[in-house]
């Protein structure tokens, strides 16, 4: 018999003659060999037709029962036919990915059927056993995650049913969460520090890592030496090289938490501070070294000869315009500058001075860059279905901006349109796909105040749409006058489709209207008896998505007269009824 899925439309079609106004519509199912029975409908008129939602009674022996509200024991049943769980599918991850902790990433899953609710889990066992990520989220096929920090080759994905645990899908195989990466920038083997004055520490991550520990080592790293184990800023810190160093040592920066996620600087030579000729020395940053906007660096500067009362700072882009940093400062000897936005530049000059101005000293040829945009979703293994909404992911690595402006290339990027004008820097954008079918689509990512900060996803594919026909069938005879449903479902957002019908064989359409996406359509049959009949469902916003059903027949309706018949004896002067039953 036929298969239903629970939680797709169907109509329910059936023929009556004599006085029926209005039927009772049940549906009984057999599980483990008990039947079961439940009302679809206490009421309904007597069309001869009815839509209903296929509910939840999973079972390959079903039929349908319409009683007379007014008599019981006038009814009909349907044909056997089975009721089969709704489909699911995760499409990413699906399995062979490597992920870091504590990064988001988009759970996306395509569907058919099943209720408006969705649970997602995820085993770190390769599927033995589950822990939740969400006991219910709309079923849109997408629902941003932010992975644990627990670090395991076997992870998987579960997307099932709220209201049947048995309708799910799985992960094809097993994704990876790795250890956090570290990257320590700063300092770079042309450093030389120096005794009594601060040494700047900079590291890049990737992964969750919430606590740091740094340490140096004299030996080539035989033994290490702590220098702090409670660093809680995210990728830098500074220390005081203090008379203990030696001359030569390398630098560790670990988490403190998983000592097997470290980096090692290059060597460091370190001199005496009494080699220091001028009585003010700009140390950090250095000329060539690279900085990015809106991030914080240390200034670092050793005077010697003037009292340690107080220090200006500047900075300039042309040697001739300078802007204050910070003045009437502690000479302490360390400052932590926010680097402004607009310091887009291959030439930034800092220029320290006394309170009297009696001493200083420059560093020019540092370079400002623009702050580094990572995208992390989409990625060149993503699919995307026009209509329907995914998360953007993105973070910043190097420097800071808000806000962002989003865009979108479905050329390869020869022309971009705009996702959003301006949003906040969440780091998280859901959006609508448009109507773009191609696998060259791209993402860009751009600060709002500036152009030239920007980073542009891999190409990846956005599919069109997709409309499937549950109703009619080829089978079907259609009766000029009456009333029957159209069904349908989609893959990919529908908003609003037009229905249309051809009774020549798809040589000429007639429409039935514009409407939204309901996935049915109560339709009165023309007539135009015809043996060649089809059904067009059609997107309205994109045209090449649609599809059209097998041939079915319009006949036209049938009249039976009842009495007289053969068996009819009337006399005349007599009066008799004349009856009739009829279709359509």
């Amino acid at each position: 018999g036929k298969e239903l899925i629970q939680g797709l439309k169907y109509p329910i079609h059936w023929n009556y003659t004599g006085a029926v106004d209005n039927v009772i519509i049940e549906i009984f199912y057999k599980i483990s060999g008990v039947v079961q029975n439940q009302l679809i409908t206490t009421s309904t008129l007597n069309t001869g037709s009815f839509v209903f939602d296929c509910p939840n009674y999973i079972s390959d022996t079903c039929w349908l029962k319409i009683t007379s509200t007014a008599d019981d024991s006038i009814y009909s049943l349907s044909e056997p036919f089975s009721i089969k769980r709704p489909i699911y599918e995760i499409v990413f991850p699906n399995g062979g990915e490597s992920l870091y902790s504590g990064e988001k990433l988009d759970i996306i899953w395509n569907w058919i059927g099943g209720p408006s609710t969705i649970a997602l889990q995820y085993s770190l066992d390769g599927g033995l056993n589950f822990s939740s990520i969400t006991a219910s989220t709309p079923n849109d096929g997408s629902y941003k995650w932010t992975l644990p920090n627990i670090l395991t080759t076997q992870y998987m994905i579960k997307v099932f049913s709220t209201i049947d645990n048995e309708a799910d899908d799985t992960s094809n195989a097993v994704f990876s969460v790795v250890d956090p990466i570290i990257s320590l920038t700063k300092p770079i083997i042309t450093d030389t520090a120096y005794r009594e004055t601060y040494m700047p520490v900079y590291w890049n991550f990737r992964g969750t890592i919430s606590r740091f520990k740094l340490s140096f080592s004299a030996d080539d790293g035989l033994s290490w030496n702590t220098i702090s184990n409670s660093i809680f800023t995210m990728g830098y810190d500074s220390f005081m090289l203090d008379t203990t160093y030696d001359s030569i040592m390398i630098l560790k920066i670990e988490d403190y938490y998983n000592a097997t996620v470290f980096d090692i600087s290059d060597t460091i030579f370190v001199q005496a501070e009494s080699l220091l000729v001028d009585s003010l020395n700009l140390l950090y940053p250095k000329a060539n070294d690279t900085l990015y906007a809106v991030e914080e660096y240390y200034i670092v500067w050793h005077a010697d000869s003037f009292p340690r009362d107080s220090v200006n700072i500047y900075y300039s882009t042309d040697g001739i315009t300078h802007f204050s940093i910070a003045t009437n400062l502690l000479n302490d000897g360390i400052y932590k500058w926010l680097v402004p936005s607009t310091v887009i530049t291959s030439n930034l000059r800092i220029y320290i001075e006394n309170i009297d101005n009696t001493q200083s000293d420059i560093v020019q040829d540092i370079v400002v860059l623009n702050p580094q945009i990572r995208i992390l979703y989409p990625n060149s293994n993503t699919e995307w279905y026009i209509g329907r909404n995914y998360y953007i992911l993105w973070d910043e690595y190097e420097g800071d901006f808000t806000p962002a402006v989003i865009d979108f290339s479905a050329d390869k990027g020869s022309i971009w349109q705009s996702i959003t004008s301006s949003v906040a820097n969440a780091d998280t954008f859901k959006w609508k796909v448009l109507n773009y079918p191609t696998d060259s689509f791209l993402i860009r990512i751009k600060d709002y105040n500036n152009a030239s900060t920007f980073e542009i996803s891999d190409y990846f594919k956005v599919k069109p749409q997709k409309i499937y026909l549950t109703y009619p069938i080829s089978t079907d005879t259609f009766i000029v006058g009456r009333d029957y449903y159209i069904t349908w479902y989609n893959k990919g957002g529908v908003d609003s489709v037009e229905v249309q019908y051809s009774v020549n064989g798809g040589s000429n359409w007639t429409s039935l209207g514009v409407m939204a996406n309901n996935k049915y359509y109560k339709w009165t049959i023309p007539n135009y008896p015809s043996s060649s009949v089809l059904i067009k469902v059609i997107d309205t916003k994109n045209s090449n998505v649609n599809v059209i059903s097998d041939t079915f027949t319009i006949t036209k309706p049938s009249i039976m007269i009842t009495s007289p018949n053969i068996l009819s004896h009337w006399i005349s002067g007599r009066y008799y009824y004349i009856t009739w039953d009829y279709t359509g």
